[in-house]
């Protein structure tokens, strides 16, 4: 299991993004894995939409992609927390993080450095980024 990051979906799904050939050659490249993001980071990228029928239409492409929406469970908020005052990281991408230490994930999909780096030290292998 794969757990992707919003830069990644974002840039996926939007061709005229800088980092769109890059994200989608990774997904290709990924193609035999399960994907799956946290709740708050789809949310996070389907606000970028403009009304509720393109919400919609991107969000059965992200499923099409094969991409899972992890719940963020109550008993997890004290684990968010931690992981927020650990990394410094900002909440949504602590979610990642949390996402992918609460089931068996291979790993996290990002292009942000300092989300990498915090995902790297709790042993969790990053694609994406070198």
């Amino acid at each position: 299991m794969i757990v992707l990051d919003a830069c990644v979906l974002i840039a996926y799904a939007e061709p005229e993004d800088v980092f769109h050939r890059r994200a989608t050659d990774l997904l290709l490249d990924l193609a035999e894995q399960q994907f799956s993001t946290s709740a708050l980071t789809m949310a996070e990228v389907l606000v970028g939409y403009r009304d509720a029928r393109t919400v919609k239409v991107a969000f059965e492409g992200f499923q099409r992609l094969g991409v899972d929406v992890v719940d963020i469970p109550a008993a997890e908020s004290m684990r968010l927390a931690e992981l927020r005052q650990h990394t410094k990281l900002r909440m949504p991408d602590c979610c990642v993080l949390l996402a992918a230490l609460q089931q068996p994930a291979s790993g996290i999909c990002t292009f942000d450095e300092r989300l990498a780096d915090a995902a790297r030290r709790l042993n969790l292998l990053v694609y994406g980024v070198d």
